[in-house]
């Protein structure tokens, strides 16, 4: 699907993928591919877990690196190729939000992707944790799930929230909670913020693209801007299910995906 864009990509550095930026670049290269964004998880401030995020240390050689390859990928004037993008992936953790937006504000990313991994210290979308399930009624877990989306939202500090529903990855409510997603496409129509159409869900226990598509009609309804990714974590998952994802998006009413260059948006018309 040439018109498509994938903008969420993580390598090995985050330390628990695999595959360099340039091996990356030639999959969308072969896949033909309009652009991609490189979206590395920023370091965490609450834990040094090698496996969650890249240090700090490694966090200036991740720009540099995709910064390069910006320059080397660059299509010459008139010339049809794939346009590299620098983002970042940083979690909302509502203890460290300052030291957050200081760090972003250290380097000129061309999008900041938000997302919410941690429910007050707890990471739910780890394997590793699945124990702690027994310790929450869901309906409660994912009314603050909910919370902190809707807080990072309007924190300030991102251009697009990552799989959006994060939350029902391992259990899904017997019901979608319909009013949960109307109040969060408000709240994102009401900060410019776009989500991402994410064909990770479909890997995942879920079985279900982030969002579900109950919950991107009513961001569409709402005004909400989009995204697309696959949250790739090896070359050959980049545009992965890239099929469903459009289906979904004009299932739901979208005709333009929005890109990012230096936070700027620029939208782009599905064909």
């Amino acid at each position: 699907m040439p018109d498509m864009i994938d903008y969420h990509i993580h390598t090995a550095r985050c330390g628990h993928g695999s595959g360099s930026a340039a091996d990356y670049l030639a999959m969308a290269r072969s896949l033909n591919l309009q652009e991609i964004g490189f979206t590395e998880h920023l370091p965490l401030f609450h834990t040094i877990d090698a496996t969650l995020a890249m240090s700090w240390d490694e966090l200036p050689l991740y720009i540099a690196d995709i910064e390069r390859l910006k320059t080397e990928a660059a299509p010459a004037r008139g010339e049809v190729g794939t346009l590299v993008r620098l983002g970042i992936e940083a979690d909302y953790v509502p203890k460290y939000v300052e030291q957050t937006r200081a760090a972003l504000n250290n380097y000129d990313f061309d999008f900041v992707m938000g997302s919410v991994h941690f429910i007050d210290g707890w990471g739910f979308d780890d394997r590793r944790n699945i124990a702690n399930y027994d310790a929450y009624d869901l309906p409660d877990l994912y009314e603050r799930y909910f919370e902190l989306f809707m807080e990072a939202v309007s924190s300030g500090l991102f251009d697009v929230m990552a799989h959006p529903d994060l939350i029902k990855k391992y259990f899904r409510l017997e019901d979608e909670p319909r009013a949960l997603y109307e109040r969060a496409a408000q709240v994102l129509a009401g900060h410019g913020v776009a989500i991402e159409v994410s064909s990770a869900g479909l890997r995942k226990p879920c079985r279900e693209l982030y969002p579900s598509q109950t919950f991107l009609d009513a961001c569409f309804a709402a005004g909400v801007s989009v995204t697309t990714g696959s949250d790739a974590h090896a070359p050959d998952q980049l545009a992965m299910d890239f099929t469903a994802v459009r289906q979904a998006l004009e299932l739901a009413g979208y005709t333009e995906i929005q890109t990012f260059d230096s936070r700027v948006r620029i939208p782009v018309a599905l064909a």
